[in-house]
């Protein structure tokens, strides 16, 4: 496997199967990758048996350890007060920690999610402090049993309802979760510059992170750069090196002595999926 040591992977698409996932991980040399555990086209949740779940299982025990990340799907909304939202995502975050185990898969990217369905206050207009009771609630009720799995809340670009664009939104989560040792962070760089983060600034960045998060606690970096302006709110990804942040910031983020351990993943979109070997090259030689 490539020995790039930023370690530097992509989020893959389900096309063909499991098995597919991993013979191309191995094809572009990256030390690690995520996938949704649903299929893009049926919304169908991929199957946990039969001849391609068995060799996805021997190829990834011989290839990956700790190093494959399952992202939740975005139907679960683990901060809502509708009563019906938060049971569906009570159930659905407990199937999708089900599915990480039986691939072995120990850490599932999350996000946070938005506070509906709460009555809005003059002191909270955005019901910010009800909406983190409600994830806490969700955590708490998930991990209170569970020591397979570990969930890495992922910031977002969005503002006014959505949990986790200010960190300090993580912070006060953390005082309300019953095991916090069970949750980490993943750090979407192209989120913090669309919500309001500047990543220019990357000691005073990495030092807002330090004090809301813990370094120690982020496991992985989303290594995104941003088709939206700063502090646009507005989440739309480019590949690293073409977009508004740009190269400079990024390298000096992912270089920094602070963050150059952590895993980082790449994720192409829909108008830039076609990411080619050269292209894939490129960005994993980052210097």
């Amino acid at each position: 496997m490539n020995s790039n040591q930023h370690k530097i992977g992509f989020h893959l698409r389900l096309k063909n199967g499991l098995t597919q996932l991993i013979r191309e991980a191995i094809e572009y040399e990256i030390n690690h990758f995520q996938f949704f555990p649903i299929w893009p086209h049926t919304g169908k949740y991929i199957k946990l048996n039969g001849p391609d779940f068995q060799e996805f299982m021997t190829l990834r025990r011989k290839h990956f350890g700790e190093q494959i990340f399952l992202h939740s799907s975005y139907w679960i909304n683990p901060s809502s007060g509708k009563k019906t939202t938060a049971q569906v995502s009570k159930g659905l975050l407990k199937k999708e920690s089900k599915i990480a185990k039986a691939l072995e898969i120990k850490y599932i990217v999350l996000h946070a999610g938005t506070a509906t369905g709460f009555k809005e206050t003059p002191e909270d207009p955005f019901c910010k402090a009800e909406g983190i009771e409600a994830l806490a609630r969700q955590l708490n009720c998930l991990l209170k049993n569970e020591s397979d799995v570990q969930i890495l809340l992922e910031n977002t670009a969005h503002g006014n309802k959505s949990i986790g664009g200010c960190f300090s939104d993580f912070a006060l989560l953390k005082d309300k979760l019953d095991h916090p040792e069970k949750i980490g962070f993943c750090l979407d760089t192209a989120h913090a510059f669309a919500f309001g983060h500047n990543l220019i600034e990357t000691d005073a960045f990495i030092e807002t992170l330090n004090k809301n998060l813990g370094l120690e606690n982020i496991k992985l970096i989303h290594l995104n750069d941003s088709e939206e302006p700063f502090a646009s709110k507005r989440d739309k990804h480019r590949l690293p090196g073409q977009g508004l942040i740009g190269s400079e910031a990024l390298k000096n983020l992912i270089y920094h002595s602070k963050f150059e351990s952590i895993p980082k993943i790449i994720e192409p979109t829909e108008t830039n999926k076609q990411v080619t070997q050269k292209s894939i090259t490129e960005i994993l030689n980052w210097k």
